[in-house]
């Protein structure tokens, strides 16, 4: 006859296995699939000495299966197809030409961020913005123009002239 568990044998068994896992795997390093196959065999006493025979759990494992099976072909799907873009030469390719187009991105965009950095300096003020254009001496003249902008001016004359 079923009972229900009390509360400790219901947390008794991951208990069990967090223990297990931690000084097992943890401390000495063994591997954690003898350590999980003991933990649920330790489940399976506490399901035993509860009144749930064997048959009722083998039901419950099959019927938990069943559930989980489509999940588990689409993974099994997936891996198939990367390991077969992996050997066939398709994702080291992407990973090149991907990090190629970064590389050439990245190079433009810094060097039109240092363009714009040393000809011109912003700097906010109430939505009016300062456009500086810096000589190559370092000396700054500046016009006004009615336009909002968000960056700063990194010229020392600009940020502190009047």
């Amino acid at each position: 006859m079923q009972r229900r568990p009390t509360l400790l044998e219901a947390f008794l068994p991951i208990i069990v296995m967090l223990l297990l896992l931690a000084i097992g795997y943890g401390v000495y390093g063994l591997s954690p699939e003898p350590l999980l196959i003991l933990a649920s065999i330790f489940a399976g006493v506490i399901a035993l000495r509860v009144g749930v025979n064997w048959n009722e759990m083998m039901l419950g494992i099959r019927e938990k299966l069943d559930m989980a099976m489509p999940a588990i072909l689409v993974l099994i799907s997936i891996g198939i197809l990367i390991g077969s873009w992996m050997i066939s030469g398709t994702i080291p390719m992407m990973i090149y030409y991907g990090l190629e187009l970064i590389k050439s991105t990245v190079y433009c965009t810094y060097r039109v961020y240092c363009l714009c950095n040393h000809f011109n300096c912003n700097r906010n003020f109430l939505g009016i913005c300062r456009y500086s254009w810096r000589r190559f001496d370092g000396d700054c003249y500046w016009t006004w123009r009615f336009i909002a902008c968000d960056s700063w001016c990194d010229c020392f004359r600009c940020v502190f002239r009047g």
